[in-house]
């Protein structure tokens, strides 16, 4: 197991290295957010990594995971970060109900991901990028699997391992894939981590399995710190099956899954008494007025696929949907909101008031849009 060293944010001079180990160093800094104008070119030419590429790895890796634990949210100095004497460099810390501290260790299986990425799956990239689309055809069921099980990880993760394939998973689009070969990726991160399939809720090919683990340590330590951003993923997600699904049944698809696995978590968090975790998919409800305005409807019954009235109803059913785990918040905020003093629950619903009255005073703007999606036309 490698254990990340502390390190400066401040960007580090580029290592020496060969010519493709410095596009494998190239690949993991577009998967750690760093935005690159060069494009990955040439595998490397050994079979395993170089000293300095293992060291240069581990510490872009570590201060990668530190930015993008920024950008998702966890941005208070007494939830991650405490500053040296330089001001300049930092450390993972931990919150004071976690005295075992946050770890961003990595095992060998987030570095062999990287490699295998950089020595297999790449090259396919660079040949459809170098061919035209019509002289070369899409990798057949033999080339899938060479890349599936290229792709996949045998080795028990650590926390860092599944924070590196979350931060993967948002960045996967930063290496420029063709389609296929860019989902190939998406899903093995997210069939391989339930952190990054925090990042990928609406895939039906995903199991809704591994969500249980959320909320069990060590992931819940790192699922309270990536949260908020998990929430916008949600979003996102939701906006872009609405915009860019090919038909009708991509996007019933996409839409049920994601509601059902959203209320699944809130299932998860309930069981596990951590309902103030819950606060992120009140952020979600929040934004449903904004990812679903009013002219939703009209653009669904446009959607390939909608011919007749059964079929409007089916795709407007299943985007519809996705109010439900409004209904759900509510009524857990009632269930545990009301606890009063004493009780095993009280401290939590303390905090479960506080975000039972956020989604109070976004009610208005959220039943407008259920509205507007579910009214009758014309």
């Amino acid at each position: 197991m490698t254990s990340l060293p502390t390190f400066a944010i401040a960007r580090a001079s580029r290592p020496e290295l060969a010519v493709g180990e410095s596009d494998t160093f190239l690949l993991l800094e577009l998967l750690c957010g760093r935005r690159r104008r060069e494009r990955w070119q040439q595998p490397p030419e050994q079979s395993a990594p170089s000293s300095t590429l293992a060291m240069v790895m581990a510490r872009t890796t570590g201060a990668g995971m530190l930015r993008f634990l920024h950008s998702q949210g966890a941005e208070r100095d007494d939830d991650v970060l405490r500053d040296h004497h330089d001001g300049r460099s930092h450390q993972p810390v931990a919150l004071s109900h976690d005295p075992a501290g946050l770890s961003l260790a990595v095992s060998s299986a987030w570095p062999d991901f990287v490699w295998r990425l950089s020595t297999v799956v790449m090259p396919f990239s660079v040949q459809r990028r170098q061919a035209a689309r019509e002289d070369l055809p899409s990798p057949g069921r033999a080339e899938r699997q060479v890349l599936r099980k290229a792709l996949a990880s045998s080795t028990l993760l650590t926390a860092g391992d599944h924070l590196a394939m979350a931060m993967a998973i948002e960045h996967a689009a930063r290496l420029d894939l063709p389609e296929l070969l860019s989902c190939l990726v998406v899903r093995s991160l997210a069939s391989t981590s339930p952190l990054a399939a925090l990042y990928q809720l609406d895939d039906p090919e995903l199991d809704d399995a591994p969500l249980s683990t959320l909320v069990l340590p060590p992931l819940l330590r790192v699922f309270e710190l990536i949260a908020p951003g998990a929430s916008l993923a949600w979003s996102r997600q939701l906006d872009l099956s609405r915009r860019t699904s090919g038909d009708a049944d991509e996007l019933v698809a996409r839409a049920q899954t994601l509601t059902r696995r959203l209320r699944r978590l809130l299932v998860l968090l309930n069981q596990a008494q951590r309902l103030d975790l819950a606060s992120v998919v009140v952020d979600f409800a929040q934004r449903l007025g904004t990812v679903l305005p009013v002219d939703t409807r009209a653009q669904l019954v446009r959607l390939p696929g909608v011919v007749t009235m059964a079929d409007r109803d089916r795709v407007v059913g299943a985007v519809a949907s996705v109010f439900v785990v409004v209904d759900d918040l509510e009524a857990l905020g009632h269930a545990v909101g009301s606890t009063r003093y004493g009780d095993e629950r009280w401290q939590e619903a303390r905090l479960v008031r506080g975000w039972a009255d956020r989604l109070r005073a976004a009610r208005p703007a959220i039943a407008a849009s259920r509205q507007a999606l579910v009214g009758a036309i014309g």
